[in-house]
């Protein structure tokens, strides 16, 4: 599924910015399923990181992903490239161009916009005790006609928040 591979691809691309050579890096790199209040499921990538050089320059990127079966289609957003990268503890913010596919009456929308992904890393991976990771995100259409969000704990995979010098 197209859905799939571009979340893979968010991450891989992602985990290649991740290790290039910078003075200091902070972000997040995660991927998995993120169940929300209601039990619905959906599947997340995210690998965004706000990196500065050795000469001081700033420099902002990766994307995320999210993707949701419904019960007519699905739902896929997807973070183009991040323009706002924010660490703070074990939380991360990131904002960015999105893309936003949906399935709605049988008929394919297609919307650009903005969304809004903010992660936290509770635990490590494979830990069973404390709280969960979690995952919200928030689309909003340019022409802001749509908003869709999404926010729930991570059930399956882990986010690693951090930020190395």
């Amino acid at each position: 599924m197209v859905m799939f591979r571009n979340a893979w691809l968010t991450l891989f691309l992602g985990a290649a910015v991740f290790a290039s050579a910078q003075a200091g890096v902070s972000g997040a790199l995660g991927a998995g399923e993120v169940t929300d209040s209601n039990g619905d499921k959906g599947a997340f990538g995210v690998a965004v990181k706000r990196g500065v050089r050795r000469d001081g320059t700033v420099v902002v990127g990766g994307g995320a992903h999210f993707a949701r079966r419904t019960g007519n289609g699905g739902v896929s957003v997807t973070m183009l490239r991040a323009d706002v990268v924010t660490v703070t503890g074990n939380a991360c913010h990131s904002e960015g161009r999105a893309g936003y596919i949906a399935v709605v009456d049988g008929q394919r929308v297609r919307k650009e916009g903005r969304v809004v992904v903010d992660v936290v890393d509770n635990r490590p991976p494979r830990s069973t005790t404390g709280d969960p990771d979690t995952f919200s995100m928030t689309f909003t259409s340019t022409d802001s006609s749509t908003v869709y969000s999404f926010s729930g704990n991570v059930t399956r995979g882990d986010i690693r928040v951090g930020t190395r010098s």
